[in-house]
């Protein structure tokens, strides 16, 4: 098979490794009484999915998996919930390598960088405008962006990271320096933020995240 046709393929039939993205779903659905095992046959996986390394499923069934979950649970916040209480290191090395990174900025960058090789078909950026900082991340497939609770844990993971930066938000250090400026280590206590006016709550919009006003 030619490079173009294996591209073509990943394209139309995207897979994701699934054993670091999930990571501690078993638990957090027996904390709130519920059994993952019957939401990933729901999906179409097996318990195996969640635990092998170097095994890549549909992204699909991912995406199916966190609906189902939600479903199980009565629950329309599953995916920032869950996603709140994941830790950015549970990343493998894409997640480590992010919180190694000198800047928030820098470390969002990396996960632009390495993503795919976590999961195909994805794009995730970073961009800076009037000092409101932007993350976003969508899927070439623009079907598979109607699957909330996937976005909606994406919110929590970006927020997740940016906490692990910023430390304290009520200091007033730069916390994202693409000019190059001070900023502290992602996984650091001494990066600091500007909060915005009205919060700093993610706001959802199409296919990126405002993550509140910092100084820049």
């Amino acid at each position: 098979m030619t490079t173009e046709r294996r591209a073509a393929a990943k394209l139309a039939a995207p897979t994701i490794n699934l054993a670091s993205v999930v990571y501690g779903l078993d638990a957090y659905m027996r904390s709130r009484g519920a059994d993952a095992g019957d939401a990933l046959r729901r999906a179409g996986l097996e318990p195996g999915d969640l635990t092998d390394p170097d095994r890549r499923v549909p992204l699909i069934r991912y995406l199916e998996l966190l609906e189902i979950c939600a479903d199980r649970l009565a629950d329309p916040q599953f995916g920032l919930k869950f996603g709140t209480q994941y830790e950015p290191r549970h990343v493998g090395v894409v997640g480590n390598v992010a919180l190694a990174s000198r800047t928030v900025g820098e470390a969002f960058e990396t996960i632009g960088r390495y993503l795919p090789t976590m999961v195909d078909a994805t794009v995730h950026g970073v961009e800076v405008s009037d000092g409101i900082v932007f993350v976003y991340s969508y899927y070439i497939d623009p079907l598979m962006m109607s699957y909330r609770q996937k976005g909606d844990w994406a919110i929590a993971f970006a927020c997740n990271l940016m906490r692990a930066g910023l430390g304290d938000p009520r200091a007033r250090r730069s916390a994202l320096d693409p000019a190059g400026g001070p900023a502290a280590a992602v996984g650091g206590r001494n990066a600091r933020a500007t909060p915005h006016p009205r919060g700093d709550h993610g706001r959802q919009h199409p296919g990126r995240t405002s993550l509140g006003r910092h100084q820049v």
